[in-house]
């Protein structure tokens, strides 16, 4: 098959989970632009670099299974957020606004999130060329920055805080908690 198809294929079916996370993060959490889409960079860039060690060390010493541990970052993020939350509406005020993910919360996100992608690109790494994993890995890089305008897009098309109003706080921490624990239970 055509590396290009390939490619293409492989990144949809294993990052549509990836689309809604954003979409979601980028409407409750407000992350800028900027965050999300470097943030996605740092995370594929390491998942496309484990693959690669993967696929060329045949996965004796990164056993896929490791990365469901990142979850537990999700959670922690998720907790302190949601402990951020309260604080701000017992006292009151606005000036306790809790900080916005930063770009390495995204980027851990994205690898935690990223066995799918490392399970289907190590087998794929192992059939192709250094000139085929080149553009392999090129447009997974073109792609995540279609994904990240992809959700920006939808998520300021949607207006969910328009709708839903004050809940729409809630569900950031509350979905970086989820996240967490679907990979924790996921990974096994």
């Amino acid at each position: 098959m055509n590396v290009v198809v390939l490619s293409l294929f492989s990144f949809i079916s294993t990052n549509i989970d990836d689309l809604i996370l954003l979409v979601l993060l980028f409407t409750a959490d407000k992350i800028p632009f900027q965050h999300a889409l470097w943030g996605q960079y740092l995370g594929m860039i390491c998942i496309l670099l484990i693959s690669w060690m993967g696929s060329a060390l045949t996965l004796f010493f990164i056993p896929i299974h490791f990365f469901r541990y990142m979850g537990f970052l999700s959670v922690f993020n998720g907790l302190y957020r949601l402990y951020k939350l309260c604080t701000e509406d017992k006292k009151g005020s606005l000036k306790n606004k809790m900080n916005r993910a930063s770009i390495f919360s995204i980027g851990f996100i994205t690898i935690a999130n990223g066995g799918d992608n490392i399970a289907v690109c190590v087998p794929l790494f192992l059939k192709q060329s250094r000139e085929e994993i080149f553009i392999f890995v090129l447009i997974y890089m073109i792609l995540t920055f279609i994904w990240c305008v992809l959700a920006f897009y939808i998520s300021k098309k949607l207006k969910f805080e328009e709708k839903f109003g004050r809940c729409i706080k809630w569900l950031g921490p509350i979905l970086w908690i989820l996240i967490g624990i679907y990979i924790v239970v996921l990974l096994k």
